[in-house]
């Protein structure tokens, strides 16, 4: 282990310890999230490849990060700021992105960098200020989801739900009077005037005073503002909705699409507006033109000089050049992912049920094909040239490429062996097969479980050490000569038990899909009590008795040999599988493509 991984866990685990003793957390008992220190950003995040936007773990895929980016901010000295969900604040510096800590898992919507500071706004009232150093939080006295913020005139303004509108200093949040209770989804303004648009075509306007409401000549919602003249500004929203001010009033632009446009930039010439599904509508006089960029964009900044960036959803980041859309981001696959291998020295795998087989040859991530219609959710090897994928079937790899193999016909969702020839799955309907280095065939279950259970996972420590769980609190035990059922603690009596994980014979745990946590020790099984709830607990991997992870919807836990400790999540997405070589080689999988590792 590194020095510097080593410093970092520790100094993280007994901030998390020293929150647990003070919410009165057992020992044993997993407590609720602690958020970790705030501070500039680590030499890690000013990789330009993988970003860090959480304190453990940092992407692999997709590339710089997978979080989604819902604004975005392009400064006249080469700077974007870019903000999303779980707090996520990045900067591009003109050679690469860097990751910045926010002090919040907040979603954040609306970004402005004001010159000297910077400010991002979002959920339940969010408000934090650049100093030019590190962000901070700064009180804003209101609890609604704030959407957008715009500096104009003399002032920073923010605006939100019913009508919000804030002004930002660099001390204080002042609310101001907008003339409406409509919820505010964009500002935008410059040295004469400032409006702010919202729900049912609400367009409210201040020229120096207070604001007053203006007719839009719509109902529909309208999403972003832009202009580039006191007489010359957009309006863009619901149903492909786009409005024309002239300084006089507002008028509607045909534009040939019925999708909803969520923002807008433009340069003297030419106008850019983003929608629903990737869609790019540019716009020059009366000439319309369509074409799609990624999967769903929300954003787009830029300067007067023509340069842009979009942003969206999964991190999505896209540059115009004033000639062509380029992506920045890269992803090897939009598909779940749910297991993986770590045989080390390059050897990590991972698949999903969407026919996806991905290799890590120790410096980056790429495809390997399947046979046709293979649908793997789980792997499992004895080493780089004997690995198995079970899920429609059962799949072998030989080092050169993956083979279907003959087995009894189930869907299997879990695999595991102590070596090239005694090799476990489980799967639906009590399925329960072996290969003993020939070939695989069914193995009988213990008279007292039902035929049509669900077994989910299989692991051990060793030959004679084999655990399956499932359906209906399903727990089984192989000694190295026959399967037999374990009794489940009563807590756990028909609960899902998604994974088993053995480090050693005396050491193993189950999760279950409502959040249990159990335990065996002495030679029996026990649940966890807990003291925050926790649910949909899908996988669980460890390195050894003090170093287990256990992952799912929104969840991330640690044991340390003492306590299970509650992480902060490391996005919106599902996490289904943690597995890995080491304490410090630790990989997490989810939906979207999601690929994380353990930082060292």
């Amino acid at each position: 282990m590194g020095n510097r991984y080593a410093r970092a866990l520790v100094f993280l685990a007994l901030l998390w310890a020293a929150a647990l003793e003070e919410a009165a957390c057992g020992p044993g008992q997993p407590g609720a999230a602690v958020e970790p220190p705030v501070g500039a950003p680590s030499p890690d995040a000013a990789e330009t490849g993988p970003l860090c936007t959480h304190p453990l773990f940092c992407w692999e895929q997709p590339v710089p990060q997978g979080n989604d980016l819902l604004a975005v901010h392009a400064t006249n000295r080469g700077e974007v700021w870019a903000v999303g969900t779980f707090g996520t604040i990045l900067r591009h510096n003109g050679r690469g992105w860097t990751a910045w800590p926010s002090g919040t898992r907040a979603t954040l919507r609306g970004v402005w960098d004001a010159g000297r500071e910077a400010w991002a706004v979002g959920d339940e009232g969010t408000v934090l200020r650049f100093d030019g150093t590190a962000w901070s939080v700064v009180p804003s006295g209101t609890t609604v989801d704030l959407h957008a913020v715009h500096g104009a005139r003399d002032a920073v303004l923010a605006v939100g739900e019913r009508g919000t509108i804030l002004r930002l200093r660099a001390g204080s949040v002042e609310p101001i009077g907008s003339g409406t209770v409509e919820d505010l989804f964009a500002v935008w303004g410059d040295a004469q005037q400032v409006l702010a648009a919202g729900a049912r075509g609400t367009i409210v306007r201040s020229q120096g005073g207070g604001f007053t409401r203006v007719s839009s000549g719509t109902v529909r919602d309208l999403h972003a503002l832009w202009g580039r003249s006191a007489s010359e500004i957009f309006a863009a929203g619901a149903s492909g909705t786009l409005l024309r001010y002239d300084g006089r009033v507002w008028s509607q632009e045909v534009v040939g699409t019925g999708a909803d446009l969520v923002a807008l930039w433009g340069t003297a010439g030419e106008l850019y507006a983003l929608g629903v599904g990737g869609l790019l509508l540019s716009v020059r006089g009366t000439a319309t033109r369509m074409e799609h960029l990624g999967r769903n964009l929300r954003a787009v900044g830029g300067t007067p000089a023509g340069g842009a960036v979009a942003v969206g959803d999964r991190g999505e980041i896209f540059r115009w050049d004033g000639n062509r859309w380029s992506a920045e981001h890269r992803s090897i696959t939009a598909a779940r992912l749910l297991g993986g291998w770590d045989g080390g020295a390059g050897h990590v795998w991972a698949v999903g049920p969407v026919g996806e087989a991905l290799h890590h040859d120790g410096a980056s991530w790429r495809r390997v094909p399947l046979p046709p219609q293979a649908a793997p959710v789980a792997v499992w090897g004895s080493g780089p040239a004997d690995l198995w994928a079970v899920g429609n079937g059962v799949f072998h790899f030989d080092g050169q490429s993956w083979q279907a193999v003959p087995a009894p016909e189930a869907q299997l969702y879990g695999v595991w062996g102590s070596g090239p020839r005694n090799v476990w799955a489980v799967g639906s309907r009590g399925a329960l097969l072996h290969y003993d280095g020939v070939s695989w065939r069914p193995m009988p279950l213990p008279q007292s479980v039902r035929r049509d259970l669900t077994l989910a996972s299989v692991a051990g420590s060793g030959p004679s050490d084999v655990w399956a769980v499932g359906e209906a609190g399903t727990i089984l035990h192989h000694d190295g000569s026959a399967w037999q059922a374990v009794p489940a603690p009563a807590e756990a009596q028909g609960a899902f038990l998604t994974a088993v994980w053995a480090a050693d014979a005396a050491h193993a745990w189950i999760v279950a899909a409502n959040g249990m946590l159990l335990r065996h020790e002495g030679g029996r099984w026990s649940a966890l009590p807990q003291s925050a709830p926790l649910s949909g607990l899908r996988a669980l991997w460890g390195s050894g008795p003090s170093d287990v992870w256990a992952v799912g919807q929104g969840v991330l836990l640690h044991h340390d040999g003492q306590r299970w400790i509650s992480l902060p999540p490391v996005g919106d997405m599902a996490l289904n599988a943690v597995f890995g070589s080491g304490a410090t080689m630790v990989r997490l999988l989810g939906d979207r493509g999601t690929i994380l590792r353990l930082r060292r």
